[in-house]
């Protein structure tokens, strides 16, 4: 009888332990890092990497599970050139011969320069902001494991601008002017401006990642991450402190 009391008094005694074991674990954590977008290539266009910075903040519901917010945004912007080649543009040559001077008709400006054509260099910054909520999973110990997945609000946005032109004006009598314009030359910006062109676009996505942790003390854990958002690898370093 007395065995069986005090093994019963020895397993609640366990019990009790584990709960406020749990209870001293739950409590809210703010973490910030920095990491790694490595974003698909568009059309045969080969992105540059993204750097994203974090913040996010995160409830421990118990020893090994926990809901975390976070929101990331680009520092870095990750980037890609494309070149457009022979570009019809008699049209615009044509219409500056008559701007310049007023009394020549279209079939004048039309013998001068009867074609020209231009190869257009257009470079391309890409960035990412993303906000997430997770469920996230902790393994016990001084290291562990951590698994996470929930939904993200994803905003891509690319910005296109011309970095170069190289023209070449067929003349009337057959002989060829090629020349180029590149950024800080007179009459690049003017040529320019007409070419920027910015589109983004926000979706809600399913994430998942994977990571390992140190608990270094204190309150803090550092972590390594690698997260699936959509098409987008995000890889990072982060650190958080528990409250």
């Amino acid at each position: 009888m007395i065995r069986n009391i005090l093994g019963a008094v020895i397993g609640c005694m366990l019990v009790l332990a584990s709960v406020a074991h749990a209870q001293e674990q739950r409590g809210f954590y703010i973490g910030t890092g920095y990491g790694v977008m490595k974003l698909p290539d568009v059309d045969g266009m080969d992105f540059s990497d993204a750097h994203n910075a974090y913040l996010q903040v995160g409830y421990q519901i118990t020893n090994n599970f926990a809901i975390e917010a976070q929101y990331s945004n680009s520092t870095k912007e990750g980037s890609a050139d494309l070149l457009i080649e022979d570009i019809d543009t008699s049209w615009e040559v044509w219409q500056a011969l008559m701007e310049s001077n007023a009394e020549m008709t279209l079939s004048e400006a039309m013998s001068i320069f009867p074609e020209a054509y231009a190869d257009i260099g257009i470079s391309m910054d890409a960035e990412v902001e993303t906000l997430a909520l997770y469920g996230v999973y902790r393994s016990s110990g001084k290291f562990y494991l951590k698994a996470k997945a929930g939904g993200v609000s994803a905003k891509a946005s690319i910005k296109a601008a011309v970095s170069s032109f190289d023209f070449r004006w067929l003349e009337g009598n057959g002989n060829v002017i090629e020349g180029s314009v590149e950024p800080g030359m007179e009459g690049f910006d003017m040529m320019a401006e007409d070419f920027v062109v910015t589109e983004s676009e926000r979706d809600t996505e399913f994430s998942a990642g994977l990571g390992v942790g140190y608990r270094i003390g204190g309150n803090f854990m550092s972590e390594l991450e690698y997260t699936v958002i959509d098409d987008v690898d995000y890889i990072s370093l982060g650190i958080n402190y528990a409250f």
